[in-house]
């Protein structure tokens, strides 16, 4: 829940929005992923026998690192297919390759000073669409019915066939009757 409101506040973003926000909806969305994070864990310590449990780690561990190495590219391909149309909008003097190979932390100094403000909005504008493009693409990956809770949602093998699920459920029981 924390996750969902921090990254959509994180959409609100303007070039004068205070340090105050744009820190504390950092905190909030970290601290709900983070709150997370290790539910994967415990289900597969909970759920599996002592010799699956070190596979079904490295297969989560394995999914979570590449969930936000994908993540990461396509934030990177939104980002950069959004920063051109806003240049257009927002500072249609200035090419985005020049930027681009400026990098953020110089755009000051690679634009004149009467375009910077729309390079910044520009800018701004690209940056919320990614905040909007990963908040979509975590709807889709939100749980419905019959998942397993094994794996991080970050990764794509976090439906696993029902009829697998069931295999463990009933592996489980067996387990909890033989410590009985």
């Amino acid at each position: 829940m924390l996750t969902a409101i921090g990254s959509g506040l994180m959409t609100t973003f303007i070039p004068s929005t205070s340090t105050a926000k744009w820190i504390g909806y950092q905190i909030m969305t970290g601290t709900g992923r983070g709150m997370v994070m290790q539910m994967p864990l415990t289900a597969i310590n909970d759920l599996l026998s002592a010799d699956d449990i070190a596979s079904a780690v490295a297969i989560l561990v394995f999914c979570q690192y590449f969930g936000g190495a994908l993540l990461l590219s396509l934030g990177q391909t939104v980002f950069l297919a959004r920063l051109g149309p806003a240049l257009q909008r927002f500072a249609p003097n200035v090419r985005a390759e020049d930027l681009i190979n400026a990098g953020a932390t110089n755009i000051r100094t690679a634009v004149p000073a009467a375009e910077l403000r729309g390079v910044i909005l520009a800018y701004n504008r690209a940056l919320t669409q990614v905040f909007v493009s990963l908040r979509f693409h975590f709807s889709l990956a939100k749980p419905t019915t019959n998942i397993n809770p094994v794996f991080d949602d970050s990764c794509i093998l976090h439906r696993i066939p029902d009829e697998l699920w069931t295999g463990v459920e009933k592996d489980r029981e067996r387990r909890e009757r033989r410590e009985r």
